[in-house]
């Protein structure tokens, strides 16, 4: 609650307080964190729970593509 009312770092938070990183090893907190490994299957999931909106989607991104539309930053 602490990183949320005072608008702190939890990650860094967590990795300061002796309390956890006693307990806990410094590199499976970073795994814990690791916004990569958390969001990998994102895309399937957002196919399985709107598969209409993914399919067209898709279908834009093709048509796009076929008439040289570029893709925004």
């Amino acid at each position: 609650m602490r990183a949320w009312n005072e608008g702190l770092d939890f990650h860094e938070l967590v990795l300061e307080d002796p309390a956890i990183t006693g307990r806990v090893p410094r590199a499976k907190i970073e795994h814990a964190f690791d916004l990569e490994r958390q969001l990998r299957n994102i895309d399937k999931i957002f196919a399985r729970v709107f598969p209409q909106q993914v399919g067209k989607r898709a279908a834009a991104k093709r048509a796009g593509a076929k008439r040289g539309v570029k893709k925004r930053a």
